[in-house]
């Protein structure tokens, strides 16, 4: 399944997806049009994840990418987290099928906000029926999928509050960032907003504004240094590969995860995060785990050869006639060009 800028989903062939930004607010559209033109997509086959542009460069997953190089005492928590789900779902394979639909409810939460910015509004009955819509395609039990629409309503209504509170203008929602340096993302929210929460007090000239990068979480647990690690990535791949088109550089970015509020005004926990690059030297050492990704192959293309059959082989023939060995760079340009994409859903 891939979506489309307005929200929409698409079957477009198994194991590709065609990545478009979500949502682009009109003006920074302008300035980056030129760069988001080149198409890309998410390729998920024998050899993994990977993003790939249509002029054939390959990048690994930044979440991937850190996974194998970050020492274990910093991913920790998502041992213990897995382990945890593990012990109470009973199976591995019921934790991989959670873990896939925290995925699909994260995808849920970046569509509504998307949707919040390209309207200028939500009507809550119509978000309702939207939620339950998307949330049945998740195919979760009856007491599950009524918790699932509760906490994608309240966490949807903790980001239009961080909006207000922060006189956010969203400049992109899910863009797609890529580096040479051999991995890529999609960086969930692009903003300008104001530096701090200013009271009525502080007069409109005088509230500072800035532009931040913001990766969302779902968890209410805090955050963690994987997280910071993955901000730098992100804000490396945005700079290289928009940096000179939209005419300024990402230097601000920040964590922004909804709480679990009970009381009357929707909260959030927001972390700028960029003191805590300054000060922990975070940037230098996700350049050398950049360095050690790339000594290792983490990073870089994939070497893994593919056996194809094609034709027809009749019976008590060898079918070595009709069997290929392809390299990745061969594999995925043939999944590609199977690829159909109508020019009206790649919205860009």
């Amino acid at each position: 399944m891939s979506t489309t800028s307005n929200g929409t989903q698409t079957s477009d062939h198994t194991g590709i997806e065609s990545l478009a930004p979500l949502y682009l607010d009109p003006g920074f559209e302008t300035l980056a049009g030129r760069i988001i033109q080149q198409k890309i997509f998410r390729v998920e086959i024998g050899a993994g994840r990977h993003y790939r542009l249509e002029d054939g460069r390959t990048f690994k997953s930044i979440t991937t990418f850190l996974d194998a190089v970050l020492p274990p005492c910093l991913t920790r928590h998502l041992d213990t987290w897995r382990d945890k789900k593990i012990e109470e779902l009973g199976t591995v394979d019921k934790m991989v099928e959670f873990v896939q639909s925290t995925a699909d409810f994260g995808s849920a939460l970046h569509i509504a906000v998307a949707n919040f910015c390209r309207n200028g509004f939500v009507d809550w009955i119509e978000f309702e029926a939207w939620a339950v819509d998307y949330i049945t395609e998740m195919n979760l039990k009856p007491g599950t999928f009524r918790a699932a629409l509760a906490e994608l309503t309240k966490d949807f209504a903790a980001v239009v509050q961080f909006i207000a509170e922060y006189e956010v203008k969203v400049l992109a929602v899910e863009i797609p960032v890529w580096s040479s340096d051999g991995y890529a993302t999609l960086i969930d929210m692009v903003v300008e907003m104001n530096a701090k929460n200013y009271t009525d007090a502080t007069l409109a000239d005088k509230r500072k504004r800035h532009i931040v990068g913001i990766n969302l979480k779902s968890g209410k647990k805090g955050f963690h240094d994987s997280h910071v690690f993955q901000l730098c990535g992100e804000r490396a791949a945005f700079n290289e590969a928009y940096g000179d088109a939209v005419g300024f550089q990402l230097v601000e970015m920040a964590n922004l995860s909804p709480k679990d509020w009970r009381g009357e005004t929707p909260t959030f926990t927001f972390k700028l995060q960029t003191p805590t690059i300054v000060d922990g030297n975070y940037q230098a050492r996700f350049d050398n785990y950049v360095t050690t990704g790339k000594l290792e192959g983490v990073l870089g293309k994939p070497t893994k050869n593919f056996t194809i059959f094609e034709g027809r082989t009749e019976f008590g023939k060898s079918p070595s006639d009709n069997m290929a060995v392809l390299t990745y760079d061969e594999y995925a340009a043939r999944k590609l060009a199977s690829l159909a994409v109508p020019a009206d859903e790649l919205e860009y």
